[in-house]
């Protein structure tokens, strides 16, 4: 399972380029278990603040979920969401594909630096082509598919080639009917110092692209409890969730979690949309 996000969610990508927010969700991806501020304080040798601080917003964003407290846990846990993020991304909207561009651009940047950092000294023999890439495109659902489909593809074709060479057999090339160059197809491994620190997965998606997955139909205002619909009223009425928190006197991490649940029930994904829907909803 997945969690999808919208691009425009405020604070998102900040929080993917915050390098003790990516050390957070690295720690939780290795564990795979629900963990403590006090645990990934010691797994980050950061300080237990800056680790609350930084789930706080990872949870404000929806990447991370908080655990309630109970008999069997004494303290809150935190766990990720998914260990893929999906965000979509609206194709129609200049300003969100500068965005997308300026961030892609970020990481490829930040990647290509460690991997110098981290290569060692060891010659490699220089291919007469070559090209490599570090790029993080939009794609479908369809798409992703095509392009594992295209991987396998070249796979196949490799082998194609491989397996007439061995049918020619010492005849060589010349055995053919066509005039044939040897060539090489090689994979650069680069021999690293130490691993890369490990990243969440992030696919972007395009918004509303035909044949894409549709997005979950709102259930209207009904399916709202009257918690959550205490706290779409105040959302919507742009309150931050830290004033929520304060208002209603409970946890932002409650705060976090029933805001997630009222997005999804109405089927919206940015505040002016859980606006237009809770006043659709009063007016109906």
């Amino acid at each position: 399972m997945t969690n999808e996000l919208p691009f425009d969610r405020p604070g998102l990508l900040d929080a993917l380029q915050d390098a003790e927010a990516i050390e957070i969700l690295r720690q939780l991806q290795d564990r795979k278990l629900p963990a403590t501020v006090k645990t990934l304080a010691r797994l980050s040798s950061m300080r237990m603040t800056v680790v609350q601080a930084k789930l706080d917003l990872l949870c404000a964003v929806g990447i991370v979920r908080a655990l309630r407290a109970s008999r069997a846990y004494r303290d809150w846990r935190y766990r990720l969401i998914s260990p893929e993020l999906h965000i979509r991304v609206n194709t129609n909207d200049p300003e969100a594909w500068r965005r997308m561009d300026a961030y892609q651009g970020a990481e490829r940047q930040r990647v290509l630096r460690q991997i110098e950092e981290r290569r060692l000294n060891t010659p490699l023999v220089p291919p007469m082509l070559r090209y490599f890439v570090a790029h993080m495109a939009a794609m479908t659902a369809a798409e992703q598919r095509e392009l594992r489909a295209r991987i396998r593809a070249v796979e196949s074709y490799v082998a194609a080639l491989e397996k007439r060479s061995h049918r020619t057999g010492s005849q060589g090339p010349a055995a053919t009917s066509e005039r044939t160059n040897l060539h090489a197809v090689t994979v650069e491994v680069i021999p690293l110092t130490s691993p890369l620190p490990l990243m969440p997965l992030v696919h972007f998606l395009a918004l509303g692209t035909p044949g894409d997955r549709q997005a979950p139909k709102s259930s209207g205002r009904a399916s709202l409890s009257p918690r959550e619909s205490e706290i779409a009223r105040l959302l919507a009425d742009g309150l931050s969730r830290p004033q929520i928190a304060k208002s209603l006197k409970i946890s932002p991490h409650t705060v976090c979690a029933l805001s997630t649940r009222v997005y999804r029930k109405l089927g919206v994904r940015t505040r002016a949309h859980l606006a237009r829907a809770m006043s659709g909803t009063q007016g109906a």
